[in-house]
Order: structure tokens, then C-alpha cells, then sequence
């Protein structure tokens, strides 16, 4: 959902907003036209679009067993060795979470791949997030 709906959701409202203040006469209370609100909300689309299609795009999906990590974008997916997994960090102010995979060299989706856990971290919780714990854990990290 993250990867392929919210983007389209948030692009094609956002989007009609910003195509409707630029169809419509939009005027101040005193009679002046709005031009600079027309523009911000431009500025905004493309900018919360790029944001959006840079940081979701590279989204993977993972599972894991007890000796590989499989990685997939949806289209391929490879296996991994968990002994590759060099470090684990998180991201804990997005909402959902997202995590980073590095890897001690590099792999067809790079050294790094970034995805979204499906587990969601407890309201008012600090700390690492619980599935980093256990793939450190599973990477002996």
C-alpha cells in the first residue's frame, strides 16, 4: 500500500487542488487575485510529489528465514546470506518506520535497501524498533 497506493492517492488529490486553484478565479476579500497561493500549491505538488516518488519508490519487500534474507521490488526478488548484513538503522520519526539494511558489499538493489516493517511499533515506545531487534538478532549484529 505504501509503495504503490498512498502515492497515487496523495499526488491525485493533492494534484486536483492544485489544478482547481489554477482553473478557478480565486480572489481575497478585497477583490485581489490569489496568484502567489497558485504557485505555492505548485511548488508543493511537485515538491511533495518528487519526496514522495524518491523515497517510496525505493521501498523493498523483505522476508527472512534463518539463514537469508530474500529481498524482493516487486518484479525480482534475490537471496542474501543474514552473515552479509553488516549493520541495521531505522528512521523512528517516519510514520511507518523505515529501516535500512546495509550489507557488506554490494548487491543487485546496492548495499543498502530501505523497506517498511509490517509490524507496528507500540504507542509511546523508545528504543529500536522490534523488528530490527530480531533481524539483528537473526544477523548476529
Amino acid at each position: 500500500m505504501m509503495k504503490f497506493i498512498f502515492p497515487i492517492f496523495w499526488i491525485t488529490i493533492f494534484g486536483g487542488f492544485t489544478f482547481a486553484a489554477w482553473t478557478a478565479r480565486l480572489v481575497d476579500n478585497q477583490g485581489v487575485p490569489l496568484a502567489k497561493m497558485k504557485y505555492n500549491l505548485l511548488f508543493g505538488l511537485i515538491m511533495g510529489s518528487l519526496l514522495i516518488l524518491l523515497s517510496i519508490a525505493r521501498l523493498k519487500r523483505i522476508r527472512v528465514d534463518g539463514h537469508s534474507i530474500y529481498i524482493s521490488n516487486y518484479r525480482k526478488e534475490i537471496s542474501i546470506p543474514l552473515g552479509a548484513i553488516v549493520d541495521i538503522t531505522e528512521y523512528w520519526w517516519f510514520n511507518p518506520t523505515l529501516i535500512n539494511i546495509h550489507f557488506r558489499s554490494e548487491t543487485e538493489f546496492g548495499n543498502k535497501i530501505t523497506f517498511t516493517p509490517q509490524q507496528r511499533r507500540p504507542f509511546l515506545t523508545w528504543g529500536p524498533h522490534p523488528t530490527v531487534v530480531e533481524l539483528r538478532r537473526l544477523a548476529n549484529i
